[in-house]
């Protein structure tokens, strides 16, 4: 039987799976390890044509660009239509679900054809970005069920309920690679490594610690952050240079921002093929610099229009001056996320990831973090040096790698070589009405009737968890005429937490005492529920459920409330230890 782990990127799509002899192997699909991440519907009976031949498609005019698809996944469970389109049976909506479904299924299948040495494949397990994980829980389950509803003829696909992170599934194959240094090995238990993964579409960040025993590895999730400033992002500054100098050459009037290169590319033909050739660039001189410490040769492409030519030659200094948006906020997602983190000092570095071996990224983006993350413990700049050679080169990461290393991770934790414990990353709470006795026990005005206790569950916490009212120790009541109002805080940010309302109505009869439940899943969905002990019927569940800015909102009747950091702030046992106090003096 064989468990497969699939890297669904944006731009491109991996397969592995774990070979007899053990070590994870990634499987060709059309004689290709990378299937691009594009699909072309083709009229009129709407079958999909998958990968490169698709991706040319995407680039050549010949073909409706309305019907060509590509970098779908960052919209999977927001209820998008991408288009509607013609086809046998009429109107079809395509949507990114759709889109993956049909990507699962041509994969499978494909590989099913073969059997993959043999052997059926029982299952496959779905990474996602670290984002989805921690703010939009949904998309994970929306991968999932788009993922379920791929056939390989008349059976259906069986998807792991298991959610696994990029880097994270990254980290497993890396760590899983340093068994076969001993002395590594044994020096990684219970170190935490910072795991960069620059993808197409995103840039994903976390922190995990190693955990041995007896040979078995398991890694902690200790934290994760992500932005969307990525590969993607440098083929757009890169084309946005090479339009300024075809325009400084012919006089003409091509996009010359990364913004407008990314919103003109479906109306343009021409810019999506000068996109794909930068593309090509990048990597290119990515590739020969890695190669070549000393010499650095440029990479030169031809750019036609309209019988107008322009021949270029990009260099490591042009690249680098326009990448250096790219570096910036790479730098700073890196620096913020290490002080944060300030008690978690990276004991290595790994990368993932195809932007992973993009120009610079050492130089301009990892370095500079470091140092400044150091320099924050006052260390003098010989240890600081001394530091960054070691951190960054003591897992010696295979570069040519980089971009196998997620769906390789996937395979050795769909087969369960590896395990993952994923962790609460933010302080739970919940704030109450308290009355005004409890107050001053608390040694608070009697005005500050609403507090935050806080933390109910705490960062770190296992996952899954619950807490239950019960554990409180202090009952909640609801009286008759009355509403109940509970509001759930996720103190991701100490100024501007994320507060979310829940209100109950009184159900009937004299005071109830009512009971709630929080409960956090290993996709990392928080349900608050609330249980009227007569009144089952009334119980109410939320959950995170979009996106606001960036960042958790939880979507329950009203929209949320941001005066979390304007409630007194008390623990579970103070506020247990005041009401015992009120108890006891009758």
């Amino acid at each position: 039987m064989v468990h497969l782990g699939i890297d669904l990127g944006s731009s491109n799509t991996l397969v592995a799976r774990l070979a007899p002899s053990g070590e994870p192997e990634i499987l060709e699909i059309d004689k290709q390890r990378m299937i691009p991440s594009y699909i072309y519907i083709e009229p009129p009976a709407g079958n999909p044509t998958v990968g490169k031949l698709a991706l040319d498609m995407w680039a050549d005019p010949q073909y409706d660009i309305t019907r060509s698809f590509h970098a779908w996944k960052p919209y999977v469970g927001e209820n998008r239509v991408l288009g509607t389109l013609d086809v046998a049976g009429g109107p079809k909506e395509i949507t990114p679900e759709y889109l993956t479904t049909l990507m699962i299924e041509y994969i499978v299948g494909q590989l099913s054809q073969g059997k993959v040495g043999g052997e059926h494949i029982e299952s496959v397990l779905i990474t996602v970005p670290h984002g989805w994980r921690r703010v939009s829980h949904e998309k994970c389950r929306a991968m999932r069920h788009a993922a379920e509803q791929a056939k390989v003829g008349d059976r259906k696909i069986t998807v792991q309920q298991l959610t696994v992170s990029e880097p994270v599934a990254a980290a497993a194959y890396w760590v899983w690679e340093a068994k076969k240094n001993k002395d590594l090995f044994n020096e990684l238990q219970n170190k935490v490594l910072l795991v960069c993964d620059i993808g197409g579409g995103t840039f994903d960040l976390s922190l995990v610690q190693v955990h041995i025993d007896n040979q078995a590895l398991m890694l902690n999730v200790v934290d994760a952050a992500n932005n969307n400033v990525a590969g993607n992002y440098v083929d757009a500054l890169l084309c946005a240079w090479v339009c300024q100098q075809f325009n400084d050459t012919h006089r003409t009037n091509y996009p010359t921002t990364a913004q407008d290169v990314i919103e003109q590319l479906p109306s343009m033909p021409i810019l999506r093929q000068w996109y794909l050739k930068v593309r090509k660039m990048k990597h290119e001189l990515s590739t020969r610099v890695a190669k070549s410490r000393e010499k650095h040769y440029p990479v030169q492409e031809s750019f036609d229009s309209e019988h107008k030519l322009l021949k270029l030659s990009l260099s490591m200094d042009t690249f680098e001056q326009r990448a250096e948006p790219f570096y910036t906020a790479s730098c700073n997602l890196i620096r913020k996320f290490l002080e944060h983190n300030h008690n978690h000092e990276p004991y290595a570095v790994l990368l993932a990831g195809g932007g992973s071996r993009i120009l610079g990224v050492r130089k301009h983006v990892l370095e500079p973090a470091l140092k400044h993350f150091y320099s924050l413990k006052k260390l003098p700049p010989e240890e600081v040096e001394k530091k960054l050679s070691s951190v960054l080169d003591r897992i010696s990461v295979n570069q040519l790698r980089m971009d196998e290393a997620i769906a390789l991770g996937a395979a050795l934790i769909a087969n369960k070589v590896v395990s993952v414990q994923e962790r609460l990353l933010n302080d739970i709470g919940l704030v109450v009405n308290i009355s005004s006795d409890l107050c001053r026990k608390l040694g608070l005005s009697e005005h500050n009737q609403r507090v935050l206790i806080i933390p109910l569950l705490s960062k770190g916490t296992p996952l899954p968890a619950t807490y239950d009212s019960a554990a409180l120790g202090v009952p909640t009541t609801l009286s008759p005429g009355r509403h109940l109002e509970l509001c759930l805080v996720i103190d991701d940010d100490p100024e501007d937490p994320w507060v979310q309302y829940w209100e109950l109505s009184h159900p009937g009869g004299g005071m109830q005492e009512v009971r709630w439940e929080i409960e956090v899943d290993t996709d990392g969905a928080l349900t608050l529920r609330l249980k009227p002990e007569n009144a089952k019927s009334l119980e109410v569940t939320g959950r995170w459920e979009r996106i606001r800015n960036g960042r958790a909102t939880l979507i329950v009747g009203e929209l949320p409330d941001r005066r979390g950091r304007m409630f007194p702030r008390v623990t579970p046992a103070q506020l247990r230890e005041a009401y015992e106090q009120r108890r006891g003096n009758g």
